[in-house]
C-alpha cells in the first residue's frame, strides 16, 4: 500500500470490474511528469456501495475520481453539481472534489473525438457512424460525433437517454443500421475479458469500403471484433487512445494542468 503524505491528494477510479484498469498507470505518469502531488488508485466498488464511496471522497477531501462501468449513470444522484455537457450526455466519468462539493464532468466525448481525429480542423472525421451500445460511453461517443456534424445511429437494446437527432436501431437491426457507414464504434462490453462475446459480425459486411472500426475495449488489446475487422480490410483501433485522451482531460479537471506527455503515454501503452 502506498503512503500518502499530508500534501498529497488522492485520485481514483471506481468501477467493477476494475482490476484491469490502466487509469492508475496513466494518471500517475501525468502527475510524475509535471511534479504534481497526486497519487491515483483503483477501487473495486459495487453499485450498492457507490453512494458510500462518493460520500467518503467528499469527507476525505480527495482530489477527485473517475467512474467506469457500471457507474457512469448511477453516480448522477450523488453529485452536488453536474457540468452542462455531462448533463447533456446523461453520464459522468469524472468528478472533482472542491470545498466539499462533488461536481461531475464527462470527458469521454471530447476524448473520443481527440482519439479518432487529433486535428478535427482538417475535416478527417467520418461522415457517418454506427455506435453499438447506449450506455454511458456509447451515448457520449454518439453525442460527440453528432455535435461534430457526423450522421450517427445507435444500435442498442433500449433507446433511453438518446438525443432526438441520433437515430436509434434495435439491437437486432444493427446490420441494417450499419449499411454504408464509415465508422463503427463498439461501446458495449461484448468481447471484453470476462464478458460474453459477439455471436457474429454481420454489421461489418454492411460498412462502407475503407471504413474504420473502433472498439472502446482495451483488455484484451485485440478483440475478436477487431480481428474480424482487420480480416475484412478495415482500419481497426482499440480503446487505448480514448482511454488516454479522456484521462488527460480528466486530469486537467482534477489539477488545472493539461498533461504535456499524453502522446508519450499513448505510445507506451500501445506497444
Amino acid at each position: 500500500m502506498c503512503e500518502i503524505s499530508g500534501h498529497t491528494k488522492l485520485l481514483a477510479v471506481a468501477g467493477r470490474p476494475v482490476s484491469h484498469s490502466l487509469s492508475p498507470r496513466i494518471h500517475n505518469a501525468f502527475a510524475k511528469h509535471h511534479g504534481l502531488p497526486y497519487v491515483y488508485a483503483a477501487f473495486d466498488i459495487g453499485p450498492e456501495n457507490l453512494k458510500e464511496f462518493a460520500d467518503a471522497a467528499r469527507l476525505l477531501g480527495m482530489g477527485g475520481f473517475n467512474l467506469t462501468m457500471p457507474h457512469k449513470e448511477r453516480i448522477l444522484p450523488f453529485l452536488d453539481e453536474i457540468d452542462p455537457g455531462a448533463q447533456e450526455f446523461g453520464a459522468v466519468n469524472t468528478v472533482t472534489v472542491k470545498d466539499g462539493r462533488l461536481r461531475g464532468y464527462n470527458t469521454d466525448g471530447d476524448g473520443f473525438i481527440q482519439s479518432i481525429c487529433p486535428d478535427t480542423r482538417v475535416g478527417n472525421l467520418p461522415k457517418s457512424a454506427l455506435v453499438l451500445g447506449a450506455g454511458g460511453a456509447g451515448k457520449a461517443a454518439a453525442r460527440a460525433l453528432a455535435q461534430n456534424g457526423v450522421d450517427v445511429a445507435v444500435a442498442a437494446r433500449r433507446a433511453e437517454g438518446l438525443s432526438p437527432d441520433i437515430e436509434y436501431a434495435p439491437w437486432g437491426h444493427a446490420a441494417e443500421a450499419a449499411r454504408g457507414r464509415e465508422l463503427l464504434v463498439n461501446a458495449t462490453p461484448l468481447g471484453m475479458r470476462g464478458f460474453d462475446d459477439f455471436d457474429g459480425f454481420p454489421f461489418l459486411d454492411a460498412l462502407k469500403d475503407g471504413a474504420a472500426v473502433c472498439d472502446l475495449i482495451y483488455e484484451p488489446r485485440e478483440t475478436s471484433l477487431l480481428r474480424a475487422a482487420r480480416a475484412k480490410g478495415f482500419r481497426a483501433v482499440n480503446g487505448i487512445p480514448l482511454l488516454v485522451w479522456q484521462a488527460a482531460l480528466a486530469f486537467r479537471h482534477f489539477t488545472g494542468v493539461m498533461p504535456q506527455n499524453t502522446e508519450a503515454v499513448l505510445e507506451e501503452l500501445s506497444q
